[in-house]
């Protein structure tokens, strides 16, 4: 009988999958060795994303749209990078830090960091975790929560 297996596939489509924060946080701590010869931010991301593909349940997205409304494109030059056993946290937040636009930070959370990563836990895409490549004011108006280090210090 061909209909049930028809509605199964149908009713996918309106589920809800929820990571749980710890599986979350056990994706993003996981060490890895990353080396890209430099690139553009995009393809850096999908670099990473396919070095990660091995534990099948993080995905990687480019809000291209809130990075445009702060003047950054997917095609924002990296130099190279090199990673060696370090958190897929720690990566995407050095990525984040070269492809901003104003260099010469000392620091992810000053306010100046225009470009955050920040994760999904929920989607209807798949039981994947997501984390979106934006900038603050975009995980601002989609209420994501920032990792710690992009969190701005309160002024003295």
């Amino acid at each position: 009988m061909i209909w049930p297996t028809a509605m199964a596939l149908i009713f996918v489509n309106f589920v809800t999958f929820q990571i749980d924060d710890s599986e979350v946080e056990r994706l993003l701590t996981t060490k890895i060795d990353f080396e890209y010869k430099g690139g553009s931010l995009g393809e850096v991301i999908l670099a990473l994303e396919t070095k990660l593909a091995s534990n099948g349940k993080l995905k990687i997205e480019i809000l291209s749209k809130d990075l445009q409304n702060e003047g950054i494109t997917k095609n924002q030059r990296l130099g190279r990078l090199s990673f060696k056993n370090e958190s897929v946290g720690q990566v995407l937040t050095a990525i984040m830090i070269q492809a901003n636009p104003r260099t010469g930070l000392s620091t992810p959370s000053d306010e100046k960091q225009v470009l955050v990563w920040a994760p999904k836990k929920e989607t209807k895409i798949s039981a994947k975790a997501i984390v979106f490549v934006t900038t603050r004011v975009g995980a601002t108006k989609r209420k994501l929560k920032l990792p710690r280090a992009f969190v701005l210090k309160p002024e003295k």
